[in-house]
């Protein structure tokens, strides 16, 4: 959550929208499964408190306008490109983040492996 949270704080602030990448994702998702362990409980629990305050505190910042700001914006290389509004970050990619990871967010605060 912690990416999405600043994607969404730019927003408010009136930055120009993040400029999103796969590659970079897919990196940085890379770079965290290549320490080969799993987080531990106190781990998780402090990237969701950490993140989630971010994003909470920016929501309580905004307006409805502001929920309409774009916050990021995704290229096609030639094809076109893509922006998102904070509210579109918050649906489509925080709570569907979450979704798809419940069971391992789950299973990590509970200590299961």
């Amino acid at each position: 959550m912690e990416r999405p949270a600043g994607w969404v704080e730019e927003a408010l602030a009136g930055k120009p929208p993040f400029e999103f990448s796969w590659a970079e994702t897919d990196a940085l998702n890379a770079a965290v499964a290549g320490y080969g362990i799993l987080p531990s409980k106190g781990f998780v629990l402090g990237a969701l408190a950490g993140g989630g305050s971010r994003m909470q505190a920016a929501l309580h910042a905004m307006t409805d306008a502001d929920l309409e700001r774009d916050a990021l914006i995704h290229r096609f290389g030639a094809v076109g490109e893509a922006k998102v509004t904070s509210v579109r970050v918050l649906i489509r990619i925080v709570m569907r983040d979450i979704d798809d990871h419940f069971a391992s967010i789950r299973a990590a605060i509970a200590g299961v492996a």
